[in-house]
């Protein structure tokens, strides 16, 4: 979303190679090993099996659209260029469904009107490196940083979590993050987090509860994606704005 016009342009070149690797024939997981940035890259870029919602709203219709096998084309986000392959599909029967829950703690850094994005993002990293050389505990750091004041005052202790309540963004790197390691930055709509997965679990859980939960998280990601984007529209408006304004200025003072 920051990203300067250059290094759009060096991401879609990037993204155009990877493209035209996988239209001749080259081995899906391979590339994404060797070339992605997704933190599912060493994994060949597998996400595993996924509800709908748990999808990111960007990328619904075109999983939808796609046959088992099949890749997407190149699909814009604000965080780069992504490709999407259908390994398969299966369908949720009565009963229970087995679910991984996990015992979270993590640290939250907002962007707001004092730290920008790209000044988010490197006091969450510097923050993350400080737990990792032993500097400060993760609890320390949580308690003292993080904007999640809710979890801060419990040392960024999150409790038992299942990954279908949280932002897509979250699940993923809950899932993918090994017990007793710290997760690299990541993004989602409230900011920039890391995380440390404790311990996990496995339970039960009905699968007619997951349908409903399933409709409702659809339901609630596409209200916050239409508000982002209308914040976006926003800040584009206003950057016009004031771009106007300041050329008035300008050209009264000379």
């Amino acid at each position: 979303e920051n990203a300067t016009p250059s290094q759009v342009e060096n991401a879609k070149k990037r993204a155009d190679d990877v493209m035209a690797a996988l239209k001749a024939g080259q081995d899906f997981a391979k590339v994404s090993a060797e070339r992605s940035d997704a933190p599912d890259a060493t994994k060949g870029g597998d996400l595993g099996w996924r509800d709908m919602s748990r999808i990111p709203g960007l990328f619904t219709d075109t999983v939808k659209s796609l046959k088992t096998g099949e890749i997407s084309g190149l699909i814009r986000s604000p965080n780069g260029f992504h490709i999407l392959k259908l390994l398969g599909e299966r369908k949720r029967t009565a009963g229970n469904t087995q679910l991984t829950e996990y015992e979270a703690e993590h640290v939250l850094i907002q962007v707001n009107g004092k730290r920008d994005a790209t000044a988010a993002k490197a006091q969450a990293e510097k923050l993350r490196q400080e737990i990792i050389s032993g500097k400060a505990t993760f609890a320390e750091i949580a308690s003292k940083y993080s904007d999640d004041k809710g979890s801060a005052q419990q040392g960024g202790l999150l409790g038992w979590v299942n990954p279908s309540d949280m932002v897509p963004e979250f699940a993923t790197m809950l899932e993918q993050t090994p017990v007793g390691k710290i997760s690299p930055v990541f993004q989602t709509q409230f900011g920039f987090h890391f995380l440390e997965v404790l311990k996990t679990r496995d339970v039960q859980v009905p699968t007619d509860k997951l349908r409903a939960q399933a409709r409702q998280a659809i339901g609630q990601r596409r209200a916050d994606e239409d508000l982002v984007n209308y914040i976006r529209r926003l800040r584009a408006e206003a950057y016009i704005d004031n771009r106007l304004t300041g050329t008035i200025n300008d050209s009264e003072t000379e």
